[in-house]
């Protein structure tokens, strides 16, 4: 189904369009949503057991080429490897499982990570991939080494956190890994050496639980999205991480957040139904560019594209929806 544009913002000194909203129908609600890096696929994981995989090369007409099914997981979180060629999934099965998506179309499981004791809640690739970061209930984080992609191997446990850790992601230059968790902290951790990891930071400026942490590409930010309806943004100098500027006016849950590739947009979704767009090229006075609406429940993830030119979203109405963002939203 593709709509008539649903928005038109002022972004800056320019108008930016919003349009094609592409519905795709997921039952059981879209945990999250992830592009390939050469942003031609879309996967999306449900609760349903399931990650379906679409080509989206003509967006606004997208191809489901792949379903992997998983009947004893209901898969919470995805992520793909930087090349593209490794899509991870994991849930509420406590193990890890790699597919090869060398051929897209027919999804090679090519290993089963187990170490956690509970389920699994974020998963991200360092940017090499050559390491997986796994995020679980149970209270730890583990760092994997997938470079020999049938022969993982586990490297290093997080124990610090206080409670359940719901969010991993790697710096961009691979040099710093950043837990968050229901104890409201998030923990900046040096991978250099995986094996030993070094807590380098503790950020505790929330109140309620941290939900979904991001860095913006160009490495210069940490944006934290918690349950107390704010995103806190950091700016990070020489390793030292710097409270910059607070995203507040949301009236719910943040759930989760997604930097443009061009580290000037952040995207925050959460109970509240719809996306906030919100200008960060000033990260001390973040400036709210616009919404989006569509979603009749939560909206549980949101991603954008390597390029720019799309916003994919999920949640739990079953529906991943993905918007084409017109050349003058990403001229800043």
């Amino acid at each position: 189904m593709i709509s008539e544009p649903i928005a038109v913002i002022q972004h800056g000194s320019k108008l930016a369009r919003f349009a094609r909203r592409v519905g795709i129908v997921v039952p059981l609600g879209v945990s999250e949503v992830s592009f390939s890096p050469d942003g031609r696929l879309l996967a999306a994981a449900s609760a349903e057991k399931k990650v379906r995989v679409w080509d989206i090369a003509s967006p606004s007409v997208p191809v489901q080429i792949a379903t992997v099914t998983d009947r004893r997981d209901k898969v919470v979180t995805i992520s793909f490897s930087a090349d593209g060629r490794l899509l991870a999934a994991a849930g509420r099965a406590k193990t890890i499982k790699l597919w090869d998506l060398t051929n897209p179309a027919l999804p090679a499981l090519k290993a089963v990570l187990a170490g956690h004791r509970k389920a699994v809640e974020s998963l991200a690739f360092s940017p090499n991939g050559r390491l997986l970061a796994t995020a679980s209930i149970d209270g730890t984080a583990g760092i994997w080494d997938v470079s020999e992609h049938s022969a993982p191997m586990q490297l290093a446990s997080v124990t610090d956190h206080r409670s359940v850790v719901t969010s991993v992601a790697f710096s961009p230059g691979g040099h710093w890994l950043a837990t968050g968790s229901l104890d409201r902290t998030v923990r900046i951790w040096d991978v250099t050496s995986p094996t030993t990891l070094v807590r380098t930071a503790t950020l505790e400026d929330h109140d309620r639980a941290v939900q979904t942490i991001s860095y913006s590409p160009n490495g210069h930010l940490l944006a934290i999205g918690s349950w107390d309806y704010t995103v806190s943004i950091y700016e990070i100098s020489s390793g030292i991480y710097s409270l910059a500027g607070t995203v507040a006016g949301q009236d719910k849950e943040i759930l989760s957040i997604a930097f443009s590739p061009d580290s000037k947009l952040l995207a925050v979704a959460g109970s509240g139904k719809i996306v906030r767009l919100w200008s960060v090229a000033d990260p001390t006075s973040p400036i709210c560019v616009g919404t989006l609406a569509g979603h009749r429940g939560e909206i549980w993830s949101v991603a954008f594209s390597s390029d720019g030119h799309y916003l994919a979203t999920g949640g739990a109405d079953g529906k991943t929806r993905l918007y084409e963002i017109s050349g003058s939203a990403r001229e800043n």
